[in-house]
């Protein structure tokens, strides 16, 4: 059995389970905002969770997506199903006999700055960065580096609230931006703005890596892709051979066999490391290039699990 733990909007794992139902592989799919609607027997799931039957575990994501219109409601339903799908995952994690996509329990302690650190000391280039809470610091910042980006701690994008809708996109600030602002806020990490020519995601799926370059037609400004449309941009296969070496210790550092890592090489030709995704998207990467991401990733898990049946 292969087991897979994703949501009910993603899209990549639909490509995935496409190629292996043409494998005739036997998957699990449960999804994080629906983890009542599994199609298995509560004795069979049983006979996986307490270790008496062998099977394989792709974590695709842990995002979940859930939309409320009562705030206790809300509350009470996922405090349930986190408690449920979090008690089987913690099972399939200690059972499993191949993972992929092993930051699950430990995601939030992958914290951005941690992440940022050792890039330098593996000897990636990264732009400089602080925490700032006081909007004197802020103007030093800015005054000093001409650029600056705020970044958010997480990968929350948007909530709504009040009739009103956030976002958390990556956003540049300048002096100006910043007149409004209170005197003291809470501790945000803002870095350097790097003017870049090239845009670099690298996909790593267990040893493998796969570098697509992402490039901005006409006069895109944004700085998070979020904000643009595909059609304004442009991407292709790249060679990151180089820096192999580099790439694998950063994801060894922290355990992981899948994540996605944001590159940007400047004017200069000089290549920037910006972060670490232990669940990065990577649908758009694989259908612009025909690179077959997810058929790769079936590959693995499926030939994981016939080794498995076959030891």
């Amino acid at each position: 059995m292969i087991f897979i733990i994703s949501n009910s909007i993603d899209g990549a794992t639909n490509n995935v389970i496409e190629h292996l139902i043409n494998f005739k592989a036997k998957y699990l799919r449960i999804d994080l905002d629906r983890p009542f609607e599994y199609d298995i027997s509560n004795a069979e799931m049983i006979a996986y969770i307490n270790g008496s039957k062998p099977f394989v575990l792709w974590i695709r994501t842990n995002f979940t997506p859930a939309i409320f219109n009562d705030k206790r409601q809300k509350d009470f339903i996922i405090n349930v199903q986190m408690e449920h799908v979090y008690s089987i995952i913690s099972l399939l994690l200690k059972y499993s006999k191949y993972t992929l996509g092993k930051g699950f329990f430990t995601e939030y302690s992958i914290a951005k700055l941690d992440v940022l650190e050792n890039a330098q000391k593996i000897g990636f280039n990264v732009p400089y960065y602080e925490l700032i809470c006081t909007k004197y610091d802020l103007h030093r910042f800015i005054k000093n580096n001409y650029k600056a980006i705020a970044k958010p701690f997480g990968d929350i994008t948007n909530y709504n609230y009040k009739n009103h809708s956030y976002n958390f996109y990556y956003k540049e600030l300048n002096i100006k931006k910043i007149k409004n602002i209170p005197d003291e806020f809470g501790i945000t990490l803002f870095q350097k703005r790097i003017d870049s020519i090239l845009d670099i995601k690298t996909v790593f799926i267990d040893g493998y890596i796969h570098a697509i370059s992402i490039y901005r037609i006409g006069n895109k400004k944004c700085i998070d892709f979020a904000e643009i449309s595909t059609n304004d941009l442009r991407y292709s296969k790249f060679k990151i051979d180089f820096y192999k070496d580099k790439i694998t210790s950063l994801v060894n550092h922290y355990d992981l066999n899948f994540c996605v890592m944001d590159f940007i090489i400047d004017a200069d030709n000089k290549l920037y490391f910006l972060e670490l995704n232990p669940y990065g998207h990577f649908q758009a990467l694989s259908a612009h290039t025909n690179s077959r991401l997810e058929y790769e990733i079936a590959k693995i898990i499926h030939e994981k699990l016939n080794k498995l049946c076959n030891d």
